[in-house]
């Protein structure tokens, strides 16, 4: 992965790039969504998402276009607010390879 696309994503909040995951369940066995939607399921959501563990957010058959985010969907603040992250890491990229010579 091209390292300045690797620190934009670790600058994210995980809570914003995963809306929702999927937790597996012993009983009943299977897979449930959390997505946020229900006000009991919000803390385990939050638990997994920022766990640091791996988190499935897609089930084979399934479409990611069932959640509604971004510039397509009418949300232009979390639009805006990825593009002012991504400014600022290039910004800090470039800052540091001014301190080494390098060309950006």
């Amino acid at each position: 992965m091209d390292p300045l696309l690797r620190d934009a994503l670790s600058r994210l909040d995980r809570g914003v790039l995963m809306p929702l995951a999927y937790i597996r369940r012993s009983e009943p066995v299977g897979w449930e969504l959390l997505d946020g939607a229900h006000p009991e399921d919000r803390a385990e959501r939050q638990d997994l998402v920022y766990s640091g563990e791996s988190v499935l957010v897609q089930r084979d058959g399934d479409t990611v276009s069932k959640v509604a985010f971004g510039a397509a969907h009418g949300d232009p603040e979390l639009v805006e607010r990825d593009r002012r992250t991504l400014a600022r890491v290039r910004s800090e990229h470039r800052s540091c390879n001014s301190l080494t010579g390098e060309s950006p």
